[in-house]
């Protein structure tokens, strides 16, 4: 039989999914960083004046 995902659950199985969810992960960050490079011509179309697009960033 298919698990309804949205439904009732019993008082055991709700206690587990919040003592589970308390746990900290065994890693020491959870943060996730994105770096992207956007098009020059297209950051220049959205900067308002004086405002000029810079070269690419060091690194």
């Amino acid at each position: 039989m298919a698990r309804v995902r949205y439904g009732a659950r019993e008082a055991a199985e709700v206690k587990a999914a919040r003592e589970g969810s308390a746990k900290l992960p065994d890693i020491w960050s959870t943060g996730v960083v994105a770096l992207w490079e956007s098009d020059p011509d297209a950051v220049a179309a959205v900067l308002p004046p004086p405002l000029k697009p810079t070269g690419r960033p060091p690194g």
